[in-house]
């Protein structure tokens, strides 16, 4: 099975990925009104087959989608998991507005290697991190209109906490003492 049963009734589930590391956890956790779904993996062929097969051992809908940031492996298949469920789809407004500029700029292979070479990267590091991010491009189907929260917000009852770093708008969730933090 793709699902691990963790305390509190949450679920991790293990997506697979085309690439390194092969894979990525994504998380459901139970709530009054249904399911939260954090996280989406990645948007590859058949992803709405594939999580549709996941969700129907659930005893409820998934009535909340939460993108902790805009990865490929995390924000991929939101647009899907959002046709399949019909769930509303949270994001940061720091991360969807950076979700934005990466995935729906076409120009932004040249930006990004422009970015690396005022920062000092390799052009050799530069050329594998644009091919890998280019190689991903297809998969990426992110929501276009989430509903855009902030750190200190709630969503199902859980607070949203900003964690910059990996990425600058990532935003984990936090309650009775449970972190889903994502990479």
């Amino acid at each position: 099975s793709n699902v691990d049963e963790l305390s509190s009734g949450i679920r991790r589930v293990t997506c697979p990925l085309p690439t390194r590391p092969g894979h990525v956890h994504t998380y459901l956790m139970p709530g009054d009104d249904g399911w939260t779904l954090v996280d989406t993996g990645i948007g590859v062929p058949n992803v709405a087959d594939w999580w549709e097969t996941e969700l129907a051992q659930l005893d409820g809908p998934v009535t909340a989608i939460v993108v902790t940031h805009f990865h490929p492996d995390h924000v991929g298949a939101a647009a899907d998991l959002h046709e399949l469920t019909g769930a509303q789809v949270y994001q940061g407004v720091l991360d969807y507005a950076q979700c934005e500029l990466v995935w729906g700029n076409p120009a932004w292979p040249e930006r990004i290697t422009e970015w690396f070479h005022r920062h000092g990267a390799p052009p050799d590091v530069t050329a594998e991190l644009v091919d890998q991010g280019s190689a991903y491009r297809p998969f990426i189907r992110y929501q276009p209109d989430p509903v855009l929260v902030e750190a200190g917000e709630h969503v199902a009852g859980w607070e949203l906490v900003a964690a910059p770093g990996h990425a600058d708008g990532q935003l984990c969730l936090l309650r009775d003492g449970i972190l889903i933090a994502a990479d």
